[in-house]
């Protein structure tokens, strides 16, 4: 099923978004000197263009596909939607094949070639609900990995569905924690934020600056896998130890359980404000989402009670890949 609105294909988010709203920031990044760069939805969308014209040079044409091997960027973020302005087929893959893995690689640009016709005269128009809009490598149980075939469609509906039971909206920004090459960070933190008509902030948990990053984008909901909040309580517990903090932490986390015992009122966000600026530039953060594996009950209580609320979801890349998620609610 596809949408029925003005962004049925991916295609058309970036040309309706750069119309509708063409200064509001798009995307940010990380500069060299440890600022954020801002990129307005009109700019982002004058940057596709020109990349999709390149491409059309080289002999990209509708149906054809177009591997995408690099780390987290918005230059990643426009050649993706740059493959779609000339319909083609979106293959992102694994950077890491480039440093030493050939027959991977190698495997992956064969399965996924498509035939089509050579490139010629005038940019194609873009594509329908329907077509195939990228191909995601993912393990099978035997042998090589499998290539998925999504469509338009199927992510544009997976995308609307994810806002309407979040509630995300304009306001929001959602940074990449993990690599663009899964559907699940794509869709999330790629398609699902300009869809939204909320900010994208491009990083990686691979980089040292993530924690700068996420200080400096303000974060309001982050989507992520266990390890992530893992490592987030972690390196926590290990900071308050630093510090000689540790008792306080363990004191405010009782405090909360003991509030939200009473109440039913989850407090920790008030308990820990300073954490929570010190973590995400201010206490805006909602909540986050969880998937790609099991998390533990004991992990979800603690980011709970530190005012980081943390929901479940399951799916697979056929699904494009969210198949079901837990509401939020703020209590």
């Amino acid at each position: 099923m596809a949408s029925s609105g003005p962004m049925r294909t991916i295609a058309d988010i970036l040309p309706f978004r750069a119309e509708a709203t063409p200064e509001k920031t798009a995307l940010v990044e990380m500069a060299p000197d440890g600022r954020l760069a801002e990129t307005k939805f009109a700019e982002l969308a004058r940057q596709v263009e020109a990349f999709a014209a390149r491409l059309h040079a080289e002999g990209a044409a509708p149906g054809r596909t177009v591997a995408l091997l690099m780390r987290n960027s918005r230059r990643w973020v426009v050649a993706y939607h740059a493959v779609f302005r000339l319909a083609g087929v979106a293959v992102p893959l694994e950077h890491g094949m480039l440093g030493g893995e050939p027959e991977r690689l190698g495997h992956a640009l064969d399965d996924a070639a498509v035939a089509a016709p050579p490139a010629g005269g005038p940019p194609p128009s873009r594509p329908q609900p329907s077509d195939l809009a990228q191909i995601l490598y993912t393990s099978g149980t035997t042998g090589p990995k499998k290539g998925v075939e999504l469509t338009h469609g199927n992510i544009i509906f997976d995308v609307e569905t994810c806002c309407r039971r979040f509630g995300l909206h304009e306001d929001d920004c959602l940074p990449a924690l993990l690599p663009y090459h899964h559907a699940y960070p794509l869709t999330a933190t790629v398609v699902l934020p300009p869809w939204a008509g909320a900010r994208m902030a491009v990083g990686d948990v691979t980089e040292r600056r993530t924690r700068d990053l996420l200080r400096l984008c303000r974060p309001t909901v982050l989507v992520g896998v266990p390890r992530v909040f893992e490592s987030l309580l972690d390196g926590l517990r290990r900071a308050a130890s630093r510090a000689g903090r540790l008792d306080k932490l363990e004191l405010g986390l009782r405090l909360a359980a003991l509030v939200k015992g009473a109440t039913g009122v989850n407090v920790g966000r008030r308990i820990f404000r300073r954490l929570h600026r010190e973590l995400f530039g201010g206490t805006q953060l909602r909540f986050c989402v969880s998937g790609g594996a099991r998390i533990s009950p004991a992990l979800l209580k603690d980011c709970f009670l530190l005012g980081i609320p943390v929901v479940q979801g399951w799916g697979m890349s056929e699904l494009s890949p969210v198949a079901a998620a837990q509401p939020f609610s703020p209590f």
